[in-house]
């Protein structure tokens, strides 16, 4: 089954990096920097950016979800949390989204030159590749308002019971290698490793559901909110 896909892309200036979310990656939760380390991860903001490629690759299909199974067309797949997160969807988008190798360069060279740097520059990919995938979210839920849909919140692999074996068939139908530079490793790893693939459920109607950390069970995240 050969799915229609469209690639995105974006300029440095239009994905937001929240700084909160990075330093909630540093460790920091309720405490703030001191102000050299306000200044050193400014200058890492202004690297990084110079650094990213802001590419995805997206597919809307039709999917069924009865019980605890959802079929993809292409896959079928087990799964109790995202069949109560696709609960009611007919349709969905599948993406994959990356900010490039750029990142993961620029870590590698700081992570022998300097330590604390390449720290900095890890939280901030982790909040530029969230920042990217909030634009790509909010690209999709303008669309789909346009002809009366709504959305469900983006669930990826290994969310949950939703698991990870399942990347390899969901970026072989997305050409998320040829489309954007994304591939996996034998463990399923995404490289570039500030990568990103999810589902978002489409349905005719509303629900007031969890998102993100809330809607994840897994209790023993070190990012968990």
């Amino acid at each position: 089954m050969a799915l229609s896909i469209i690639t995105r892309t974006a300029a440095p200036d239009d994905v937001c990096i929240d700084i909160a979310e990075a330093l909630r990656y540093m460790g920091y939760k309720h405490a703030q920097p001191d102000q050299q380390t306000s200044a050193l991860i400014q200058d890492c903001v202004n690297e990084l950016k110079n650094a990213v490629n802001y590419t995805a690759c997206l597919s809307e299909i039709s999917i069924s979800v009865r019980d605890d199974e959802i079929d993809f067309g292409f896959l079928q797949i087990k799964s109790r949390d995202l069949s109560k997160n696709l609960s009611g969807c007919d349709r969905a988008v599948l993406f994959a989204a990356t900010i490039g190798t750029g990142t993961d360069r620029l870590i590698a060279k700081y992570g022998k030159l300097q330590p604390s740097r390449a720290l900095i520059l890890d939280a901030l990919g982790s909040a530029a590749i969230e920042g990217w995938c909030n634009l790509l979210n909010e690209q999709v839920r303008a669309i789909a308002e346009k002809n009366n849909r709504f959305l469900r919140p983006r669930f990826s692999a290994g969310y949950g019971d939703f698991p990870i074996a399942i990347q390899p068939q969901l970026l072989n139908a997305l050409d998320a290698h040829r489309k954007a530079g994304i591939y996996l490793t034998d463990s399923c790893m995404m490289l570039p490793t500030k990568s990103v693939s999810a589902v978002i459920g489409v349905s005719d109607r509303p629900r007031a559901s969890k998102a993100g950390c809330a809607a994840c069970e897994q209790t023993d995240c070190m990012y968990k909110i």
